[in-house]
């Protein structure tokens, strides 16, 4: 289908980057086509021939790999105004799936029309190399936590990274926001079991670190807690925003 859902990526674009409002339009305009992609679906399959990019509207979704014993690990969860997939843009065939963790709305970008773009606007070409660094950061920082943090620490280092991100697109309000994620899909996001997910998460209420609110949705209950056992800085995020 068509339509004009409001853009997140318009917002981080707006606040992150210096792209004029003309070439902000060429953005938004290649965003025109759009599909629901329902709970649990694919949105890129893995090994597929990216013909398409796919800008993240609306719900949640993820980055995955499947070992041969079925077993799942999440590289990236993604948040309304990510784009879901950008190095589909110059490689061959998805080394990944990305996955809707809830209903989605995605905007369907045709590559070639990207690419014509990318050719014709140096300012846009520089903003998506900029997107692509900033997501090789987020990767760096969490192999980094995956490799070397204790269980408390991944966890809470995957909270206070939520609540950034999530500012920037305005979705979260100062002390809570919507986490609609399982326990098992936590787990597969910070490298543990389910039980050990479990475990952590009733060891942060009980702490009053966090504690649940209506409706799946997270309350931050301290904050500068959470960052001082996470070591969380948002410096990797590169919320101050491209260098002009």
């Amino acid at each position: 289908m068509t339509g004009r859902l409001p853009n997140p990526l318009m917002k981080r674009l707006r606040q992150l980057t210096s792209l004029t409002a003309e070439e902000l339009t060429v953005v938004e305009d290649l965003c025109r086509q759009v599909r629901g992609v329902p709970a649990h679906q694919m949105i890129a399959s893995e090994g597929a021939v990216p013909n398409s990019l796919h800008v993240l509207l609306d719900g949640w979704a993820a980055r995955q790999k499947i070992r041969r014993d079925g077993s799942r690990q999440f590289s990236a969860i993604l948040i309304p105004g990510d784009i879901c997939d950008i190095d589909a843009l110059h490689l061959a065939r998805y080394d990944y799936g990305v996955v809707a963790m809830t209903d989605c709305k995605v905007a369907v970008v045709d590559r070639a029309q990207l690419l014509d773009v990318y050719e014709r606007e140096p300012n846009i070409a520089r903003v998506l190399t900029w997107l692509a660094f900033v997501d090789n950061a987020m990767l760096t920082a969490w192999i980094t936590m995956l490799g070397r943090a204790r269980a408390l620490e991944r966890i809470s280092h995957l909270f206070c990274e939520l609540k950034t991100r999530l500012e920037i697109v305005d979705l979260a309000e100062k002390d809570r926001f919507d986490l609609p994620l399982t326990q098992e899909e936590i787990a597969d996001t910070v490298g543990l079991t389910s039980v050990h997910v479990n475990r952590m998460l009733r060891q942060m209420k009980d702490e009053g670190l966090v504690r649940n609110g209506t409706n799946r949705r997270l309350m931050i209950v301290d904050e500068s807690q959470l960052e001082r056992i996470s070591s969380f800085t948002p410096s990797y995020l590169h919320v101050e925003g491209m260098r002009r």
